[in-house]
């Protein structure tokens, strides 16, 4: 694909959320590197011990599973989608979703939306 700006010659900062397994870093920073780039260095919030890349610059290293916020009423939405059919209950759900770390008060907010969307 190509780069919206000619990157010959420059710096260049990749930026991104959270190296995880690294392939998708590696995919970018390899072709910035095809395009002449003379520096490319990698920036993440999160960093995963077992991705294929170290970012230069990152935030903090986690084995945990991340859910930014603008993300969470998708990620409520997948995981809902796959627990009812698995016959868990909304209860149990809304247990699990809690101990994943959402807030009680987002969980209440999001969830009738998301459950009504599912239905």
């Amino acid at each position: 694909q190509p780069l919206s700006a000619s990157v010959k010659g420059c710096k260049v900062l990749i930026a991104d959320d959270v190296a995880d397994t690294g392939k998708s870093l590696e995919v970018v920073k390899r072709h910035v590197e095809e395009k002449g780039a003379s520096e490319v260095k990698i920036a993440t919030v999160y960093y995963k011990p077992w991705s294929i890349i170290k970012p230069d610059f990152y935030v903090d290293e986690t084995t945990c599973w991340v859910i930014f916020p603008h993300e969470v009423k998708e990620t409520m939405t997948k995981l809902l989608t796959r627990w009812l059919s698995e016959g868990i209950s909304v209860e149990e759900a809304k247990e699990k979703l809690l101990k994943s770390g959402i807030k009680l008060e987002v969980l209440e907010a999001l969830l009738p939306k998301v459950l009504s969307k599912l239905s």
